[in-house]
């Protein structure tokens, strides 16, 4: 199953039991997060998804990571942030006391942040071509198609 949701300030896709998000720099509002957790929703088994999130800055507010909390119900994905923001860095270490399965990583990082999820060869270059496409959607920006470049 493949399922994509675009809002003003994210972009998020499942495939299988994978999700990537990816965040520009703007934060979230309500309704664009109560969106994305639908992506959430879409997956069913939390406890067995694996989730890649990269975010230029843009990061969920209090009462949307109350809101995650409870699209979650106690269960516990693996999650790794790529992120250069120590704003998002923070909001992070907030979600990352309900869930210890949950870590941040420095862009530079990313092959540890695929370990960290158990992604095979195969899934991480799935994951980072992922990425590298969400990102474009968000910043409508052309990049090198070259080389991964967080």
């Amino acid at each position: 199953m493949v399922s994509r949701t675009i809002t003003r300030s994210a972009v998020a896709e499942v495939f299988g039991k994978n999700v990537v998000f990816v965040h520009g720099t703007d934060d979230p509002t309500d309704a664009e997060w109560e969106e994305l957790m639908g992506i959430y929703r879409a997956v069913g088994d939390m406890a067995s998804a694996r989730c890649l999130v990269y975010t230029d800055g843009g990061r969920p507010n209090a009462g949307q990571r109350a809101r995650l909390n409870q699209v979650m119900n106690g269960q516990q994905p693996l999650i790794a942030v790529l992120t250069p923001s120590a704003l998002a860095r923070a909001a992070g270490k907030a979600i990352a006391f309900f869930n210890p399965r949950f870590r941040m990583f420095d862009p530079e990082q990313i092959d540890a942040a695929l370990k960290h999820l158990g992604a095979s060869s195969l899934e991480s270059v799935q994951f980072k071509n992922l990425v590298r496409e969400l990102r474009l959607v968000v910043s409508n920006k052309r990049i090198d198609a070259g080389a991964y470049r967080p």
